[in-house]
C-alpha cells in the first residue's frame, strides 16, 4: 500500500486557525454548537469523486462522534438501507446469543 501514496498532509492547531477561521486554532477541528448542530456538520461525501470525510469532525466531537461519523461515511459508501439492514442483523443475532 505504501508504493499508492504519493503525498501525506498533516495539520496542527494553527492550521485550523489559518484555513477554517478558528480564533485562536484547536485540536478538533471546527468548534462544534449544540444550539444549531446543523451549522457545524461537515457532509461526509466531498465534490472529489471517492475521496469520503470521517471522523469527528464530521458529525460531532469524540468516541461517539468518530462512530457517528464512521457510520454516516459508510452509508454514504454503501447506501443507508444496507447499513440498516446489517444493523438490524447484528442486533438480531446479538439478541438470539443471549
Amino acid at each position: 500500500m505504501r508504493h499508492s501514496i504519493k503525498r501525506i498532509y498533516t495539520s496542527s492547531p494553527l492550521s485550523y486557525r489559518d484555513y477554517i477561521g478558528s480564533f485562536e486554532g484547536n485540536m478538533y477541528g471546527y468548534i462544534k454548537s449544540s444550539e444549531n448542530p446543523l451549522k457545524t456538520m461537515v457532509s461526509p461525501r466531498t465534490k472529489i469523486n471517492n475521496l469520503f470525510l470521517t471522523g469527528q469532525s464530521v458529525n460531532m466531537h469524540g468516541i461517539l462522534g468518530c462512530t457517528i461519523g464512521a457510520f454516516n461515511t459508510c452509508a454514504e459508501i454503501l447506501g443507508k438501507e444496507v447499513i440498516d439492514e446489517r444493523l438490524t442483523e447484528l442486533i438480531n443475532k446479538n439478541k438470539g446469543e443471549k
